[in-house]
């Protein structure tokens, strides 16, 4: 009954009340099935209601616990995480963890990899970005999303050809 009530209340946008439900359901019920989603649901609400840091811990709490999947979806929402704190670096090593390690696992291998490209396209590191871009492109093809999205980048590198630093005139 908590669980099902936190996740009503995740659906309204109710992330504090949602926390304090599934809190209490690991409080309660350590030994409950649904305490691996259930700790990682104490991050992403911390993340909603925009305690970043607080969050990170909680997703490194509940990492041990999940398989491959989980995995993939914590460190990439630790990425989400610092870059929201303004830690670049610490995002883009959070986003390339993902990419790298947990390729396999679905959108959450290309969505990190598009996140650390974007994040090289946004700190001048064009080469980084490019290849990054080329990836997704080969890899889920012009037609799709990922692909689209990889092209737009790919796009926006050719337009800017290394003149966006210091030429002011």
């Amino acid at each position: 009954l908590l669980y099902n009530s936190a996740l009503a209340l995740e659906k309204m946008g109710e992330a504090g009340a949602a926390l304090e439900r599934v809190q209490r359901l690991l409080a309660r019920h350590p030994e409950d099935e649904r305490v691996p989603e259930a700790m990682m649901k104490v991050g992403y609400h911390l993340q909603a209601l925009g305690q970043y840091e607080r969050a990170v811990l909680a997703y490194r709490n509940a990492e041990l616990f999940q398989d491959r999947e989980g995995q993939a979806r914590l460190q990439f929402w630790i990425g989400d995480c610092r870059q929201a704190l303004g830690d670049r670096d610490a995002a883009l090593a959070a986003f390339l963890k993902v990419a790298y390690l947990y390729g396999d696992q679905g959108m959450w291998g290309v969505t990190a990899t598009l996140r650390a490209a974007m994040l090289y396209e946004e700190s001048g590191d064009r080469p980084q970005a490019r290849q990054l871009y080329e990836k997704v492109l080969a890899n889920q093809g012009p037609d799709s999303d990922f692909g689209r999205s990889a092209a737009a980048g790919l796009e926006r590198l050719g337009a800017g050809a290394d003149t966006e630093e210091g030429g002011g005139g």
